[in-house]
């Protein structure tokens, strides 16, 4: 927006020097007639353009530092979190058990994620990105998708429990959350390269990997499971409930649903609602 502003600001600095320049070759022409006042056209920049103009340039300056500041940081914490990668999640001995297994998936879920996703909208962008890097960083014992399997059955049943402003910020979680699902879904080189490749495509069983054929109907499963949990908010007789529908929906309008049959079946039961709101 202040490049934008810069621009339009310059482009009038400079129409204005070619609007003197202009002025005095009429001036020099036609020196043996006296020109008035009328008929020397309003400056184009003036001086509160001026004004905007250093003001702008200044806060671009400001930005630009701060930019090149925040990107140090954010690469210097990034080299930090992968040098303690380690340490993020507890070992698990050969002879576990499925409790074992799911252990560390869902103390990282309940206590650093779903808490803090419900905060507010950043906190919840914050959640996404940061479950990302440790995909991208390829966390030890970090398993993706049963990591993304659990987040998705706890969103489906936080619909009917949450406040307004929580399913607002469940909303940008589960907007970030899909877009992953859905190009892992629909690229099986992305998906080799960011999940296969890394050793975490496993859900239940640490010995059986998802190839991108089973993870696509996993991630139908997913898509069937939320279309599920939308529809029944609509259908509740609860105010709330159909609120948090509709918030979710507008939320994630533009990567959900990806599969057709579903979709048809959302429009329809929010037929009913668009006559109630034409009544």
């Amino acid at each position: 927006r202040l490049k934008k502003e810069a621009e339009r600001l310059l482009g009038l600095q400079k129409r204005e020097e070619q609007q003197q320049q202009q002025q005095e070759r009429h001036r020099l022409n036609n020196h043996h007639r006296n020109n008035s006042i009328a008929d020397v056209p309003p400056p184009l920049f003036t001086k509160n353009d001026e004004q905007d103009l250093d003001r702008v340039k200044k806060h671009a300056e400001m930005l630009s530092k701060e930019q090149i500041q925040q990107t140090t940081h954010c690469r210097m914490v990034y080299k930090f979190m992968e040098q303690r990668r380690e340490s993020f999640f507890r070992r698990i001995p050969d002879t576990m058990d499925a409790s074992l297994f799911d252990s560390n998936t869902e103390a990282f879920l309940t206590k650093c994620i779903y808490s803090r996703c419900l905060l507010s909208p950043e906190d919840a962008m914050y959640c996404a990105r940061f479950v990302n890097m440790l995909q991208r960083i390829d966390a030890p014992r970090f398993f993706i998708l049963q990591y993304m399997d659990r987040l998705l059955k706890v969103i489906v049943a936080a619909l009917f429990c949450v406040t307004e402003q929580e399913v607002g910020n469940l909303g940008v979680l589960l907007h970030e959350t899909w877009m992953t699902l859905s190009g892992w879904r629909y690229e099986s080189i992305k998906y080799q390269n960011e999940v296969k490749r890394k050793e975490r495509s496993h859900i239940d069983n640490p010995k059986e990997e998802t190839t991108h054929e089973s993870y696509a109907i996993l991630y139908n499963t997913w898509h069937t499971s939320l279309k599920n949990a939308l529809i029944g908010c609509l259908k509740s007789a609860e105010y709330i409930h159909q609120r948090s529908a509709l918030t979710v929906l507008t939320a994630i309008v533009r990567i959900y649903p990806t599969r057709p049959q579903d979709g048809e079946s959302i429009l329809e039961h929010l037929k009913p609602l668009q006559d109630d709101s034409l009544r």
